[in-house]
C-alpha cells in the first residue's frame, strides 16, 4: 500500500475518530501522527488513563531519548497529579508551548472525573493557538448512555462541549476508543475523519455505521463495514468525507519507545529524554497560586473586609490604603480574572457607593487583589532566613492615565496599546514586560484579540504594531519607561516585597545567578515555597527568564 504520511498530514486539521477493539493497532495510528507532530515542534497533549504513552520520551529500543514532552501523572510522570490539578495544568496547556501527556491511570474513577472536567472547562476557555488534543479511550470521558452521577453528568457534558466548541478555539482532537458503543454520539460525530480498525462486536460496528450515516456516504461504507471484523493488526479505513479520501491503508510503525505492550518481566531500564523540570514546577506553582488567590470564596472574604474597613470611615474622608498596598505586596497578591470580577460586581458596586474617595480600595477593571494561598504547588514552604533586606528606591510617582477613550480605562488592552504607541512592532514577550501582563495568560490572548478586532492593532505574536485607529482610541498617555527607568518602576511597583529583592539582585548584571546566589544575596531561602512564589510572580511579569540555575533579569531592564 502507499504510503499514508501526506493523507495523516491531511486530516491533521480536523477532529479525527480512530476506532479499534484492543490490538488492532489504534494506539500506535494515533502515536504515528504525534510523532509527526512533535518533530514539527508543534503543541500536542495527551490524556492517557491506560499509561500507553510515555514511551514516546524514549526512542524504539528504549535506550535513547525521544520527545522532550512533560509526563504528568502515572508511575513515569516527571510531576505527580492529583484530584484537583485539573484547572491548573489545563492552564499550562492552553497557554503556554508546552506538550504533555497526562496520565490518569492511578486516579480512582472519582478522582480522574474531577481532574478531567476541570481540565476541559479551562482549556475550552483559555486555549490560544492550535493545539492537538489526544483522548485515549474516549468513551470513558463521554460515556454514551444515561448517567446518573452528577459529577459523571458535568463531566459528559464538559467532554461535548470540548469537541463541539473547541476547533474555533484552535482544538483539533483525535478521539480514541476501544468500544465505540459507549463513546456519545455527540462527540462521535463531531469527526470529520473516522479512522476505522478491525471492530468484531456488533454494537461497535453499530457505532461505525452510525458515524457513516451522520457524516458520509452509507452506499460508499459497504466494503468498510464489511471488512471490520477481518482487519489485521495494524490496518484500517481512513475516511474523510470533506477531503474526498477513502482509504485502506497499513499503518507505519511508531518511531519510539512501545510502552502500551504488556510487561515481559524483564528489567530494562528505559532512556528518558531529558526536560526542564524546574521551570514546570515554578509555571505550575505560580499559575496554582493565582488561580486559588482568584477563588471565589476568597474573593468574597477580601470584598467583606473592604467593606467593612468601608463602614469605619466617615463618608468624606479618604481611607489610606497604603498599609493594605504594602501587606498585598509584600505577600505577593496576585491581580484576579476579569471572570472574578464579573461574579462580584454588584458587590463592588455596594462599596464603591460608600465614598467616592474610597475607590481607591477597589482596583481598577478586572484587577481585584486577593489573599494569596497559605500553601504552595507541588513544593512544601520553609521559613526565610531573616537578614536584613537590602535598600530599595522610592516607589515612583503615579503615572497618569491620559484622557483616552473611557471604555478602555485602566485595562490591559489599554496598557497593551500604550506599550505599543511607546514603541512600535514589539514581540508579545516585550509587549508584556512593558504592559504587566504574561504574554502567555489567556487574558492577554483575550486583550490582543480584542485589539486586532477592532482594527487597533495588528501583525503576529512574533511582532506587533500599532495601528493609527488604535493611537486615536488610546488617546493622551504617559508610557512606560525603559531600560534602567523600566527597572526602577518596576521594583517600585514591587514595593519592598521578596519579588523586588530577587529582581534587583539579577538585574545587577546581564549574566544569570544561580537560585542560591539570589538566595544568598537577598535574604531568602532559594529552596523555600516562598522564594518560588517570588519567582513565579516575577516569571509571571516576564521580568525574569530562565531556570533557577541560570536566572536572569529581563534583557528590556537594561
Amino acid at each position: 500500500m502507499s504510503d499514508i504520511h501526506p493523507i495523516l498530514e491531511r486530516i491533521l486539521t480536523q477532529h479525527i475518530a480512530i476506532l479499534g477493539k484492543t490490538g488492532s493497532g489504534k494506539t500506535f495510528t494515533a502515536k504515528v501522527m504525534v510523532e509527526m507532530l512533535l518533530r514539527k515542534r508543534q503543541r500536542v497533549c495527551v490524556i492517557d488513563p491506560t499509561s500507553a504513552w510515555w514511551g514516546l520520551r524514549s526512542d524504539r529500543s528504549g535506550k535513547g531519548p525521544g520527545f522532550s514532552i512533560t509526563v504528568f501523572g502515572g508511575l513515569h510522570g516527571d510531576l505527580p497529579i492529583e484530584r484537583h490539578h485539573g484547572q491548573s495544568i489545563a492552564e499550562i496547556i492552553a497557554t503556554t508551548d508546552t506538550s504533555a501527556i497526562i496520565d490518569t491511570k492511578l486516579m480512582t474513577v472519582g478522582a480522574r472525573t474531577q481532574f478531567f472536567t476541570d481540565f476541559a472547562e479551562t482549556l475550552l476557555i483559555k486555549n490560544a493557538g492550535t493545539l492537538q488534543l489526544v483522548i485515549d479511550e474516549a468513551h470513558l470521558f463521554a460515556p454514551q448512555g444515561k448517567v446518573a452521577d452528577p459529577q459523571s453528568s458535568k463531566m459528559l457534558h464538559a467532554a461535548n462541549n470540548l469537541v463541539s466548541l473547541g476547533r474555533s478555539g484552535g482544538l483539533r482532537i483525535i478521539m480514541i476508543s476501544q468500544r465505540p458503543s459507549k463513546l456519545h454520539k455527540d462527540s462521535l460525530t463531531q469527526a470529520e475523519t473516522l479512522i476505522a480498525m478491525r471492530l468484531i462486536a456488533p454494537q461497535d460496528r453499530n457505532a461505525a455505521r452510525d458515524w457513516i450515516v451522520e457524516c458520509a456516504d452509507p452506499a460508499l461504507g459497504a466494503e468498510l463495514m464489511k471488512s471490520l471484523p477481518s482487519l489485521p493488526t495494524g490496518e484500517g479505513w481512513i475516511w474523510s468525507p470533506e477531503k474526498g479520501i477513502l482509504q485502506r491503508a497499513k499503518f507505519p510503525m511508531i518511531d519510539t519507545y512501545d510502552s502500551s505492550r504488556a510487561p515481559d518481566g524483564s528489567n530494562m531500564k528505559v532512556t528518558l529524554a531529558k526536560i526542564d523540570l524546574p521551570a514546570i514546577e515554578e509555571r505550575l506553582k505560580a499559575v496554582a497560586a493565582d488561580l486559588t488567590e482568584n477563588d471565589p470564596k476568597r474573593l468574597r472574604a477580601r470584598l467583606a473586609e473592604l467593606e467593612h474597613v468601608l463602614s469605619e470611615k466617615p463618608a468624606a474622608s479618604a481611607v489610606d490604603t497604603s498599609e493594605i498596598e504594602r501587606q498585598a505586596e509584600e505577600r505577593g497578591y496576585q491581580r484576579a480574572s476579569q471572570e472574578a470580577r464579573k461574579v462580584f460586581a454588584p458587590l463592588i458596586g455596594v462599596v464603591r457607593d460608600f465614598t467616592e474617595s474610597a475607590l481607591t480600595l477597589i482596583p481598577a477593571d478586572d484587577e481585584i487583589e486577593v489573599t494569596p494561598p497559605p500553601r504552595t504547588f507541588f513544593l512544601n514552604e520553609q521559613h526565610e532566613s531573616r537578614k536584613p533586606a537590602p535598600v530599595m528606591p522610592a516607589r515612583p510617582a503615579a503615572r497618569s492615565k491620559g484622557s483616552g477613550v473611557s471604555s478602555l480605562g485602566n485595562s490591559g488592552l489599554r496598557r497593551i496599546l500604550i506599550a505599543l504607541a511607546q514603541k512600535n512592532g514589539l514581540s508579545a514577550r516585550q509587549v508584556g514586560v512593558r504592559a504587566g501582563l504574561s504574554s502567555s495568560s489567556g487574558s492577554f490572548g483575550t486583550y490582543l484579540g480584542k485589539g486586532r478586532t477592532e482594527g487597533w492593532i495588528t501583525g503576529n505574536r512574533e511582532r506587533l504594531e500599532i495601528t493609527s485607529a488604535g493611537l486615536k482610541v488610546l488617546g493622551a498617555y504617559d508610557p512606560l519607561p525603559t531600560g534602567r527607568e523600566l527597572l526602577q518602576y518596576w521594583l517600585g511597583e514591587l514595593g519592598n516585597s521578596g519579588a523586588s529583592r530577587i529582581l534587583q539582585t539579577l538585574a545587577e548584571r546581564k549574566t544569570s545567578f544561580t537560585a542560591a546566589q539570589v538566595g544568598e544575596r537577598t535574604g531568602l531561602s532559594a529552596s523555600s515555597g516562598s522564594f518560588g512564589t517570588y519567582l513565579g510572580k516575577l516569571r509571571a511579569l516576564e521580568l525574569v527568564e530562565g531556570s533557577r540555575d541560570a536566572l536572569r533579569a529581563s534583557p528590556d531592564l537594561f
